[in-house]
């Protein structure tokens, strides 16, 4: 069982993620700002982090830094609906950068691949 964080301003999406990710039997949080994920990484250091980009007070990309200054371990996947930003160099601090869909498949895998690879 890993611990992963989501952070994505949408309820609606948070509400899916905890759905569909539960019962895959991982320990789930949730934030909705990028603040709040900078604050709640230091405190469950989760095993992954799923991170959407445009969120208030702190966007995923400013958010990803700042954790991954804390922790470079972590791995973060950028869940985002705006492809262009992976061009933002900033984002490449991620370990994958997927386009949001309603398939959640994709996304699954990429979890479970990137749990895989750390050891999780």
């Amino acid at each position: 069982m890993a611990r992963i964080l989501f952070a994505d301003d949408d309820e609606s999406l948070r509400m899916l993620y905890q759905e569909e990710f539960q019962a895959d039997g991982h320990e789930l949080h949730f934030a909705a700002t990028g603040r709040e994920a900078v604050e709640l990484a230091k405190m469950v250091h989760p095993d992954l982090i799923v991170m959407d980009i445009r969120m208030p007070e702190m966007d995923g990309l400013e958010a990803m830094g700042r954790i991954v200054a804390e922790d470079n371990e972590v791995p973060v996947i950028i869940y985002s609906a705006f492809p262009h930003h992976k061009e933002d160099f900033s984002s490449w601090l991620a370990d994958a950068y997927l386009v949001k869909s309603m398939d959640l498949g994709e996304l699954r895998r990429t979890i479970e691949r990137t749990l895989r690879d750390k050891g999780c």
